[in-house]
Parts: structure tokens; sequence; C-alpha cells
């Protein structure tokens, strides 16, 4: 039975539009639908059939060595290609044996020279045991497309291994020849594999590429992106990096939930480095957790050393938010995204009789996301916060922030200021997983300094991750979790966390945050405070 969501978006497709603005994102790359190889199935949503013939010997190789191309033979939609390689696919969530459901990949021309099927040499089939809706590929990569970012194309297909029916796959095409030449016009430059969670100061594996074949072209982005003064670091990651499509990366990634990509993870990715230029494009790849989270902010940490290098600069930063503010507006659009999920079940539900429902589960995911992204800050700068006071009037025993923000996050309840036991605290109350804060931008000389503050603790269940430990107190954006932290119950606590503020960054955002399962956190509104410190 088809849900309520399903015959609304249907409704919708046929007169919704993506809005624009007068600031559109760069054009960006060359893909032209029903021109280029691979078309024919990636340009709408469509779904074919897969036999993949193992042999006894087959299966004896892939269980032996799963990551080794074997031979065998394919029959798709009817057509048999002998001489075809397979291997076994997937990182640590999402791979399978070949007893199992593995994610494959089909290697037409490994024995057969030129050969392609759908103008393509090679095809994954993802077993999708990560994304139960089948529609995170799909999605994220029209939506990445959309903003002007090279990312392989994506379909569906039915899979017959050997006498077995494994049921629904993404169809995904491979990062290459074709590939490199539909996005960028020419397949001659340095193609990179980032692995699993490796960072490009590692050995990355070359996949293709008439450039240097010692990584020479690596370690250069690494030196740059590690450059400490932050002018020369900007400059220098400008004539080595595609910074504008870098920073619609990071925007969408964000927005998307993309949390296990290169900008937050340092995983599932490719870098190109473009013969013409000789500056680096990173294509993301394995979209298959997108939406995981509603609360994820989008004033967020970077791990990539990529980056860090890049948004953590004060042009950066402004580029950052300023695509945040457009991907948003143009792109990260709830019509967009509904249409392509029905123009996609309706092709699946034959395959796949409960599509509507998992359908279903993944569109409440991202009403829930676009319901905190409209109430993030940084996408409404003119109500942010209030005008900072200039450095030269800091008195010396610090500034009392003020314009305090709300940042929800999760399952929680803010308010403030509001009075209690006699003083004015900002709360946080948390009803389930959570990471909500209350946030203010101070101006600072350059320099070292202390945010301090009192805090107490009303029966927090702590959440720790990569920023911190149930509650406290730390600076947006910086690397690395912060030191202090409150779980559980207490009473009145001083927290502080020590910073540095250069010339070419001297705003940053304070944050008084709550990262748990339950429980609630007062801040003392009176006590908070920045104080210099001693150099």
């Amino acid at each position: 039975m088809r849900t309520v969501w399903a015959s609304l978006v249907c409704w919708l497709i046929a007169g919704a539009t993506l809005a624009s603005t007068n600031a559109p994102l760069p054009a960006g790359f060359l893909l032209r639908p029903g021109t280029t190889p691979g078309g024919e199935i990636f340009d709408q949503p469509t779904v074919l059939d897969f036999h993949i013939q193992l042999t006894r010997q087959n299966l004896g190789a892939l269980r032996r060595e799963p990551r080794e191309y074997t031979e065998t033979t394919v029959v798709v939609n009817g057509q048999t290609y002998t001489n075809v390689g397979v291997k076994l696919k997937g990182a640590a969530g999402s791979f399978r044996s070949v007893d199992d459901q593995p994610a494959m990949t089909l290697h037409f021309s490994k024995w057969v020279k030129g050969r392609r099927v759908f103008g393509l040499r090679r095809l994954h089939l993802n077993n999708s045991v990560q994304d139960p809706s089948y529609l995170n590929e799909y999605v994220g990569g029209t939506l990445f497309r959309d903003a002007g970012v090279p990312t392989p194309r994506s379909a569906w297909a039915k899979v017959r291994l050997a006498d077995r029916d494994l049921g629904l796959y993404v169809l995904k095409e491979a990062f290459e020849e074709e590939f490199l030449r539909t996005f960028f016009g020419n397949a001659d430059g340095n193609l990179y594999d980032g692995g699993f969670v490796r960072d490009i100061d590692q050995e990355l594996e070359l996949e293709s590429g008439f450039g240097p074949k010692d990584r020479a072209d690596l370690r250069a982005l690494a030196e740059a992106a590690r450059e400490e003064d932050e002018a020369k670091r900007w400059a220098r990651l400008g004539e080595l990096v595609d910074v504008d499509k870098f920073a619609t990366y990071a925007a969408l990634s964000v927005m998307l939930v993309d949390w296990d990509g290169y900008p937050l993870n340092r995983n599932n990715y490719r870098i190109y480095f473009r013969p013409d230029d000789g500056r680096a494009v990173f294509l993301p790849h394995g979209m298959d957790q997108l939406f995981q989270r509603s609360y994820m902010e989008l004033d967020t940490g970077w791990t990539g050393l990529v980056a860090w290098g890049l948004l953590e600069t004060t042009a950066g930063r402004q580029l950052y938010e300023e695509r945040c503010r457009q991907v948003y507006t143009n792109i990260f659009r709830w019509e967009r995204m509904t249409n392509l999920i029905a123009s996609a079940v309706e092709v699946l539900r034959p395959v796949q009789p409960d599509m509507d429902q998992r359908a279903d589960e993944l569109v409440y995911r991202i009403q829930s996301r676009l319901r905190v992204l409209r109430r993030d800050p940084l996408l409404k700068p003119a109500v942010a916060v209030t005008t900072p006071s200039p450095a030269a009037s800091q008195p010396a025993d610090g500034i009392r922030p003020e314009g305090w923000w709300s940042q929800p996050g999760g399952e929680a309840n803010l308010e403030g200021p509001v009075e209690s036991d006699g003083l004015r605290v900002l709360k946080i109350l948390a009803y389930g997983h959570t990471t909500a804060s209350w946030r203010s931008k101070v101006r600072l000389a350059p320099g070292r300094y202390s945010f301090e503050g009192r805090a107490r603790a009303m029966g927090v269940r702590a959440v720790r991750d990569e920023r911190g430990e149930g509650a406290g107190l730390r600076i947006s954006g910086r690397p690395g979790s912060r030191d202090n932290q409150l779980s559980g119950n207490s009473s009145w606590v001083t927290l502080s966390q020590t910073f540095h503020v250069t010339a070419e960054a001297p705003e940053v955002t304070l944050v008084c945050e709550l990262r748990a399962d339950t429980g609630e956190v007062h801040f003392d509104l009176d006590s908070l405070r920045v104080r210099p410190l001693p150099p």
C-alpha cells in the first residue's frame, strides 16, 4: 500500500522547481545528460538484471582472495559477457563474504581489452547493508552534481550470484577514465584512492594518471595545509586546491550529515589533480550512511588535513559560510530531494515491495535535518549575534560575552536566560541523544585566553565524541576535544578552556554545550568570561 508521502511527492514531480538566488554556485563540470558513457542507465532511475555465474572454482578463489579478480561469466539484461573480472569490495561496515551478500566490482575489460558495457569498463554492485532505503547514494550523488562537485552516478540492479538470488543492489559507476573525461574533459591527471580512514599525508594508492609517480603532488598539498602562517597557507592552498569546489563539498557534506566522508572523517574519497592547472579536486564516495543524525551543526570541526587547513583560515571560513547559504538555498531543497525519491520509488517498487516504507523513513530523516538547519544561525547571519566589542575596549579582567543564541541539536530543550536559585542561567535539557549548545561571538586581540564559567549538572548521562564529553565549554571550529567535562550530578563547578587568537582570525565563537543522552545542565550566565592570559 502506498504511503501518503509517496502520493504527495509524485504530485510534486510535475511542478516543483529548484529555487535560485542571485549568487549561483559555480558551474564546475562537463556532464551532459544523454551524451556520456553510461547515460542510458544513469540519466533516469533504472533497474538492471545481473546474473554472475560463479563456478566452484570462482567461489574458491573469492573465498581465498576476495580482493583479487577472478574470471567469470556475467549476464546483463539478457546479454552474456564472458571473461569478466569480479572481486569483492567494501570496507569495515559493508564488506560481506562471497557466501553472504557481497558487494562486488565487475571489470568488463580486465581480460577483454577495450570492451565496454553501456560505455563503461567497470561497474560496482553495492549491497547497501548500511542503507536500508537503497536511496542515499542516488540522492547524495545527485545533489553533489547539482552543486558542481563531480560524483559517480548510480542506478540499481537485481543480482543473482550463481544459484542464489541476492535481491536489490545499488549500481554505481567507477572512478574510471570515462568518469574523468565526463566530468573534467581529460583523464591524464593523477587520481588517488583515499583508502580507509587515511589522510593525504599517508601512502594513498595512485589509481591512474600521468603525473608524478613519487606522490610529490600529495606531499606539496600536505605541506601547504600545515603552513603555520594563515595568509601563506590560504594562498598556497589556493594554488593547489580548487577551493571553491572544496568549500561547496564541505558545506553539502555537513548538510547531508556525511560524517564518514573526507572533511569530517578522512574517509570515502578520491583526489584528482586536474592536468590543466594542477589543482586538486576532492571527489565524494561511499555515501550509504547519510542523514543518520539530524543535529550536526554547520559550524563544525574538521578532521581532514586539507579541510582544517583551508576552512580554519579567515578567508576559508568566510567562503565556507557563504557556500552553506548558497547550497541551502539552491541545492539542499525539500522539493528536489523528495522528487528524486519519488521517481526512484516508482521503478523500485516492483523489485522491492516494501520500498514505500523504506523511503518513508528516509524522508522523515531528511525532514528532521531540514528542521534543524532552519534554526542554524550560520544560515541567518543578520540575526545571529550582537556586534562584539572591539579588542581595544577589553577590560583587564576579561569581557562578558553577549548576544547568546541557542543551537538545538537532537532531542533537547534550551531556555535562557531564566532565573534559577537567584541566578541567571542558560539551560539545556536532554530528553534523548543530543548535542545542543548556547553560543556567542567575541572579537579579541591576538593572544592567549581562557573561556571560563560556572555550571552544574543534574542527571547527565554523558556522550563522548571528537569534540567533548557531557557538559562543557569550548571554542567552535578548533581541532581536538575540549579538556573540561561535567556529568552525573554536581553542585556549581567552574569550567575553563584555554585558546589562542591570531591577528588573521580575531573573531571566535564561544560554546556552552551538552553532549548527552539524558540530563540537564545550567550555565551561570553572569559567570561566563573571557580572560586574557600571560603569553
